[in-house]
């Protein structure tokens, strides 16, 4: 495994509140072997990142931000017909 490179920032801590620990919002697995049962599965400079197919909490967050994605993509608008309408 290579050294620290700072490629990214550090993610969050371990929080707490009343000294119950918070649930993270996503929980993203690694390992350098492919996953056996996974919803969904990303290879990335050697390692496999994925989330578990029975983390309900994680395959929901998932699947509601991959819709949102969808409803915001409004894809190419390259040889759209234009409409003048004249003014008066």
């Amino acid at each position: 495994m290579r050294d620290f490179e700072k490629l990214v920032s550090p993610g969050f801590k371990d929080e707490s509140v009343g000294g119950i620990a918070l649930p993270p919002i996503m929980r993203i697995l690694n390992s350098s072997e492919e996953p056996k049962d996974a919803f969904v599965v990303v290879p990335y400079r050697n390692h496999w990142f994925w989330i578990d197919d029975k983390d309900l909490r994680s395959k929901g967050l998932f699947s509601f931000l991959t819709f949102i994605f969808n409803l915001v993509d409004t894809g190419l608008k390259e040889g759209a017909p234009v409409v003048t309408i004249p003014a008066r």
